[in-house]
């Protein structure tokens, strides 16, 4: 072994055979393919750089694909339609159209059909209509409300149909309210201007208006009528807040007009009490008017 290993090294080896064992080109033969590699290598650094250069963040990525997706975009549409979902919600200047699809994150929409505001079921709170995307709709909902976000969709729309309802329930509350204090003034005005005593509208108006309406009408109506306030006390209140109203009224016109006339009479009640009438005569634009202006209890007893 040891003579075949120094057999071999004393080989002798021309110029020319390394040469042909190397390559017709010479030592620089290889050299294109390594050239090429480092080529393509480079290349491919040079790519990576610019996908890096101009890639965004994958959350970024996801808000555009959203955006320019349309409302009801569904996996199976095919982009002729997508084409003109988006064009048809890009009609009115650029602004988002709610989708049903959004109640799954908790939200419904108010405000103008056109220009739609999204609306938190839960909260109640209003977002901008650059927010009705999916993308920021969940992460409202990820954010404000967590332990929400397993919800089903079922469960959403039936919180949005209990906020309907409570809304409905109070904007008919405020009407029937309204009309049941502006026919309790009626009431008092007329009370006042019979000179009858405040317990005749509580033992007598309004037993027979109920009587009346339920036999015209029906039950129900008779219940409307019922709410209706019209107590002993109710009733002075109500002719003591027409007073002062008239009172005021009249103040400001005679301020406004700067001329005015006083007309004083003394007379007694029926009770003998001793009270001080006065009139008021003013210009009233074009016009002359004449109002009651006061009665006053006096100190003193009259004398003939």
């Amino acid at each position: 072994m040891g003579t075949l290993r120094a057999s071999m090294t004393r080989f002798p080896v021309s110029r020319e055979t390394l040469e042909d064992f190397r390559g017709s080109d010479g030592e620089k033969g290889p050299e294109p393919k390594d050239a090429e590699r480092e080529s393509a290598t480079m290349s491919g650094r040079d790519e990576g750089v610019k996908e890096v250069k101009s890639g965004r963040t994958g959350v970024e990525e996801r808000d555009e694909e959203d955006e320019r997706a349309a409302p009801d975009e569904s996996p199976s549409m095919s982009g002729d339609q997508k084409k003109a979902k988006m064009v048809s919600s890009s009609k009115f200047s650029g602004t988002r159209q709610y989708s049903e699809s959004y109640i799954s994150f908790g939200f419904t929409f108010t405000g103008d059909a056109n220009k739609p505001t999204p609306l938190c079921v839960v909260c109640g709170e209003r977002l901008a209509n650059s927010a009705m995307v999916p993308s920021k709709l969940k992460r409202h909902l990820q954010t404000k409300h967590p332990s929400l976000q397993n919800k089903n969709a079922d469960y959403f729309v039936r919180l949005r149909e209990n906020t309907e309802k409570e809304a409905t329930f109070m904007r008919k509350t405020p009407k029937v309210n309204e009309r049941a204090l502006k026919a309790s003034y009626q009431v008092a005005e007329l009370i006042y201007k019979s000179k009858k005593l405040h317990t005749v509208a509580e033992t007598l108006i309004l037993p027979a208006c109920k009587a009346i309406v339920e036999e015209m009408l029906g039950p129900e109506a008779a219940k409307e009528i019922a709410k209706v306030p019209l107590s002993d006390n109710t009733i002075s209140r109500r002719i003591n807040d027409m007073s002062a109203d008239i009172e005021s009224v009249v103040l400001e016109k005679i301020r406004i007009s700067e001329k005015f006339v006083l007309q004083l009479d003394e007379s007694t009640d029926i009770n003998g009490h001793a009270q001080l009438l006065a009139n008021v005569r003013f210009v009233d634009g074009d016009a002359i008017r004449e109002n009651f202006f006061f009665c006053k209890a006096l100190p003193e007893k009259t004398t003939g």
